[in-house]
C-alpha cells in the first residue's frame, strides 16, 4: 500500500496519463487487504507448527500481472524509493 500511495501522489503531482491505472491498482490492493496476500512464513509456537494451505482463487490469475507491476515499480523507480 505504501508503494501505491507514493506512486499515486507522484503521478497526481505530475499529471501522468497512467494515474487512473495506478489509482485502480491502489483500490484493488486496499480491497484485498491482508487476507488477499499470500504468506510464505512458517510459524512454530508451543511445539505446534502452523500449516498454511493454498487456496486457488478464480480471480488470482487475472490480477497476478497487475500485482507484479506494483512489485517491479520499486525497481524501476529506485530513485524515488529509499531502502
Amino acid at each position: 500500500m505504501t508503494v501505491l500511495k507514493h506512486l499515486v501522489e507522484l503521478k497526481s503531482d505530475q499529471k501522468d496519463e497512467d494515474l487512473v491505472a495506478w489509482q485502480w491498482l491502489q483500490r484493488l490492493v486496499k480491497i484485498l487487504g491482508d487476507h488477499g496476500m499470500s504468506s510464505e512464513e512458517r510459524d512454530m509456537e508451543n511445539e505446534f507448527e502452523c500449516v498454511l494451505h493454498v487456496k486457488n482463487m478464480g480471480w488470482h490469475y487475472g490480477i497476478e500481472r497487475e500485482l507484479n507491476i506494483v512489485d517491479h515499480q520499486q525497481l524501476l523507480d529506485n530513485d524515488i524509493f529509499a531502502p
